[in-house]
């Protein structure tokens, strides 16, 4: 069963959405996966943060 996930609208200035589409051409997947897997990087570098996801199950994008 496919996982519904809530949606929101971000604005991103001109100089990250060209990174983020830089990405997207880079590694062939979408804006969405580049985007989470942003934060997730960030989320990595932050300690505590990434674990409780982890506890939970919730490995989506990884």
């Amino acid at each position: 069963m496919r996982q519904t996930w809530p949606k929101i609208l971000i604005r991103l200035p001109e100089d990250a959405r060209t990174f983020v589409a830089g990405q997207v051409e880079r590694n062939a997947s979408s804006f969405n996966s580049e985007i989470i897997r942003c934060i997730r990087d960030r989320m990595d570098q932050m300690p505590g943060t990434n674990q409780s996801f982890q506890e939970a199950g919730d490995n989506h994008g990884r």
